[in-house]
């Protein structure tokens, strides 16, 4: 593959993520933010600061989540215009959810708490 064609693929991909909506920019930091804390809490388990930090990573991305996700019903219904780019996002923050709720069900069974 050409460079000059990869470069440009990379420059889309990079502007595409610099033009995405804040609740969605929300949604990634949180996942992927998320999934870095339960890989280093299974590779140092004895260290319980991580498990700390954790906990208040999850509330604060568990509340801007939600601040989020009302303002994307609020989008839905009064930018008739957008909805399906809303809908889109709802979906992606919705997917938040199950994805925690399985990184809490594999800490918790991992320290037997």
């Amino acid at each position: 593959m050409n460079l000059k064609v990869l470069y440009n693929k990379k420059m889309k991909e990079l502007y595409r993520l610099k033009s995405a909506s804040l609740p969605m920019k929300i949604a990634f930091t949180s996942f992927f933010g998320g999934t870095i804390l339960l890989i280093s809490q299974m590779l140092f388990p004895k260290i319980y600061q991580i498990m700390a930090f954790g906990l208040a990573f999850v509330l604060i991305a568990l509340l801007l989540n939600f601040i989020s996700l009302l303002f994307l019903l609020y989008t839905l219904f009064s930018q008739p215009k957008k909805q399906r780019q809303t809908i889109h996002e709802l979906l992606t923050i919705l997917c938040n959810i199950p994805i925690a709720a399985l990184y809490i069900f594999i800490l918790i069974n991992q320290n037997n708490f």
